[in-house]
């Protein structure tokens, strides 16, 4: 009998795992014979790299109180807003938007140990759907091996996994402005001893449409629009699983109903963003579900994989164009100090692909 949130681990879950990172690892040269050109495998273009705090509910209730979430505590960040299209393509295509948030100076003992010992950053990675689109590592496995075999491959899967091309088929939208879009973490977290999913829900403010002529990238155009004139608020709730069987901790393609509570706020602050250093910036942090404490560990096979598969493609694509990954402890861009030489064998470092 399934448990409240308790982990399964089904037998050659790791094997499964390891094809993934090996397939991804060919797919990327692939895509991006010229080393130095690589990107992100998942997420590779990005709108914007932006400051941002994340504040603590004054009055958070004493049974919601858990790891860095503390009645007035206040955070600096770093967000990341992408698509998730593999090819980086014109914004006007509907697509999975996605955000990446590096809440800095945390404290507890990291699970992912960064180069300096005196650094520890908690990341969550929210997209625009609530649901994942596959059950398990198997079934991801198996999706990766169709949209990069051959075309008959293609067609064969999508005839036998009708459920999961209908599911992928409804995650891709047309978005407008991504500060006023609502995010879900999708695969479920620890919170202490219990499940829980994220959301970052935008506090009412704007409401954009979608332009008559858009341009290539006309939602970071939108974005740095947006932060010129005013911060942009979220709220960052959290959903407790409630019921092991219909909110299953292995299956993250299953929708949970239960509320979302208010945990914190999230203010994307008025900034100016769009300079090269700040790209440049942005293009080499690494953001990934196990840069965390204990008390917000992702839980779920689809997060047991995303460990080493982020962590190798990262690690694959810093080697490839020869840029540090680094790991910042502030708002300054210069973090050289901060930084992982991936062909340095005196450094090591995770990071998200």
């Amino acid at each position: 009998m399934s448990q409240l949130g308790k982990e399964t681990v089904p037998a050659n879950e790791g094997k499964y795992t390891k094809e993934i990172v090996d397939l991804l690892k060919i797919k990327v040269k692939q895509e991006y014979p010229d080393p130095v050109d690589s990107k992100r495998f998942f997420h590779p273009k990005m709108h914007g790299c932006v400051k941002a705090v994340l504040k603590v509910e004054d009055d958070l209730p004493e049974t919601l109180q858990n790891g860095i979430f503390q009645p007035g505590k206040e955070y600096q960040c770093w967000i990341r807003f992408s698509n998730a299209k593999r090819k980086v393509s014109p914004d006007e295509k509907a697509d999975i938007r996605g955000v990446a948030i590096k809440v800095m100076n945390v404290e507890g003992t990291p699970l992912t140990p960064f180069i300096d010992p005196n650094i520890n950053n908690q990341d969550f990675i929210v997209a625009s759907h609530d649901v994942f689109n596959t059950k398990d590592v198997k079934a991801t496995l198996d999706g990766f091996k169709a949209i990069t075999g051959s075309k008959i491959g293609l067609v064969w899967y999508a005839l036998t996994h009708l459920r999961t091309i209908f599911r992928s088929m409804k995650l891709p939208k047309k978005t407008a402005n991504v500060l006023e879009v609502e995010y879900f973490s999708m695969i479920p977290y620890l919170y202490g001893n219990q499940a829980v999913k994220y959301n970052l829900k935008p506090q009412p403010q704007d409401h954009s449409t979608l332009p008559a002529h858009p341009t290539f990238d006309f939602l970071r155009e939108r974005m740095v629009e947006t932060l010129l004139k005013h911060d942009v608020k979220f709220d960052f709730r959290v959903q407790f699983q409630c019921d092991a069987k219909k909110q299953p901790v292995e299956n993250p393609t299953v929708l949970w109903t239960t509320p979302f509570i208010k945990l914190a706020t999230l203010t994307v602050l008025k900034q100016e963003f769009d300079s090269e250093e700040q790209r440049q910036f942005g293009t080499s942090l690494t953001f990934e579900p196990w840069h965390c404490i204990e008390p917000h560990r992702p839980i779920g096979g689809i997060s047991r994989a995303r460990r080493p598969v982020y962590n190798e493609l990262s690690k694959n694509r810093h080697e490839r164009t020869g840029r540090p990954i680094t790991e910042p402890d502030s708002w300054e861009l210069s973090d050289d100090e901060h930084a992982y030489d991936p062909n340095d064998p005196q450094t090591h470092g995770t990071g998200n692909a």
